[in-house]
């Protein structure tokens, strides 16, 4: 629902489809994307300019803390909250002027009314079935109307 990624962690809005959905999505998540990233910054061949701060004592490589740490959303106002709270990151940390100019995030999306490209959870696979479209739809309505 939405999303950004700065150089030194991520945000997500997430409403999985079912219950108990959220744990396995974010072990999958972390996984798949830690693959990715290790392979994009050659992690493991030792040229990585920054590869030292991501090892550990015993020269393992890590992408992401253990823990994630939820926090329940429980209406479209603290929904909105969030929202305006983590797209507004970027500048808080002076990576971007504005929200929406800031590449790694979806607020550009939000603000020109149009789905995310990056799908939070969706299909019939994996650790959330179903895409939560309807829920999506009601949050872009309530952002609509907040704007």
């Amino acid at each position: 629902m939405g999303y950004v990624v700065t150089p030194d962690h991520v945000h997500a809005l997430l409403r999985p489809a079912e219950p108990g959905c959220l744990s396995p999505f974010m072990q999958l998540w972390k996984r798949e994307s830690s693959r990715h990233i290790h392979a994009f910054l050659r992690l493991g061949d030792g040229a990585a300019p920054f590869g030292a701060r991501v090892r550990d004592d015993a020269g393992r490589v890590h992408c992401w803390n253990k823990r994630y740490y939820p926090f329940n959303v429980y209406s479209m106002k603290k929904a909105i909250q969030k929202l305006e709270y983590m797209h507004h990151n970027p500048v808080r940390q002076g990576l971007a002027e504005d929200p929406c100019a800031w590449a790694w995030s979806s607020a550009r999306y939000w603000q020109q009314g149009i789905r995310p490209p990056v799908r939070m959870c969706g299909g019939s696979k994996g650790p959330c079935r179903g895409t939560g479209a309807r829920n999506e739809r009601r949050l872009e309505r309530a952002v609509a109307r907040s704007s």
